[in-house]
């Protein structure tokens, strides 16, 4: 079975509703947040930290956190793909004309990020390159 088909197979759309949750759409819908099952305390913790290091542990949680997301996210956008819609569709599916989301979408776009994107992975592809045939310091680091 053409790897095509199988995905269109086995990522068939939902029927559309009211709303346009493309994710739930394609069956692919991730909840991130929830409502909690008791109420949540009333009391405020505040996050302190007093090193520099206490800001690289939140920033690797964080990290850590999103990775899963974006992972998720391209997996979706390669479905979508694969099943016949174009990435740049994908945005008007995804935000309303007067939506905030829209707003900062169109700004990345001015902002050339797909370019930014597509040349940091063609760096990351040579640097990669460049350690697989024993290249020392490829990536302009010191060992």
């Amino acid at each position: 079975m053409e790897l095509s088909a199988h995905l269109a197979s086995a990522f068939t759309p939902a029927p559309s509703s009211t709303h346009a949750n493309t994710a739930s759409q394609m069956r692919e819908s991730l909840t991130i947040t929830s409502t909690p099952t008791s109420p949540l305390p009333k009391t405020q913790l505040h996050f302190q930290p007093r090193f520099p290091h206490a800001w690289a542990k939140l920033y690797f949680f964080l990290l850590q956190l999103w990775i899963p997301v974006l992972f998720f996210t391209m997996r979706g956008i390669t479905c979508l793909v694969l099943l016949g819609e174009h990435p740049a569709l994908l945005m008007h599916k995804v935000s309303t004309p007067g939506g905030y989301t829209i707003g900062g979408l169109l700004v990345l776009e001015e902002g050339r990020v797909r370019g930014t994107v597509a040349r940091a992975v063609r760096e990351a592809t040579v640097v990669a390159g460049q350690l697989e045939k024993g290249v020392m310091g490829a990536n302009g680091t010191r060992l």
